[in-house]
């Protein structure tokens, strides 16, 4: 005999994301969170973006989390939003309350969205990384290693770094090297 409420109530949110899944187009599997914490979860799958929906049932309520999880980052969500209810409700007013207090109706327009920032945040860093090569070209610059900065050692007392994410170029060298550069750019920027 189990002492987990979800235990009691697996069968009950089953059939729920039975008609969820009728109503979204959608299959959801359910089990189990662990064998240490009073929950159930359930995940599906839309456009190849995971969803998850939390069931935590505490005392006098259960909580429902649904989650669309980036798949980068352990605890960043694209989307995440939770609702508390009676557990003991009927089924269908359950649903009711799935469908649009958790809006998942409208899971699929949010991945869409999500799907079209990904879309964008993918062609803004292939933009950033041609202007890197554009600079390589320029310059002898390397790359650091991290987060899109590069570097250029052009003499020992002359560097340049470059951060084409933060649109920043840092130039270290002694002051009459700095006075002529800042003529060249003077000279740029009158044209």
């Amino acid at each position: 005999m189990s002492f987990f409420i979800c235990d009691k109530y697996k069968a009950k949110f089953d059939s729920i994301f039975q008609q969820v899944g009728e109503a979204t187009n959608s299959i959801w599997k359910g089990k189990r969170w662990s064998d240490y914490v009073d929950a159930l979860i359930y995940s599906t799958n839309i456009k190849g973006q995971e969803v998850g929906l939390i069931l935590d049932f505490g005392r006098n309520k259960t909580v429902s989390k649904i989650l669309i999880k980036d798949d980068n980052s352990f605890h960043t969500f694209y989307f995440r939003k939770e609702i508390s209810f009676s557990r003991d409700k009927a089924e269908p007013k359950i649903l009711k309350d799935f469908l649009e207090r958790l809006e998942i109706d409208s899971l699929e327009d949010k991945i869409n969205e999500i799907l079209e920032k990904r879309k964008e945040r993918e062609q803004y860093l292939t933009d950033i990384k041609y202007k890197n090569e554009m600079f390589k070209r320029l310059l002898p610059f390397d790359d650091k290693g991290y987060r899109n900065h590069l570097s250029a050692n052009l003499k020992p007392d002359f560097i340049i770094e470059l951060d084409t994410l933060a649109n920043r170029m840092e130039i270290r060298a002694d002051t009459d090297l700095m006075v002529k550069i800042c003529g060249k750019i003077a000279e740029l920027l009158n044209q």
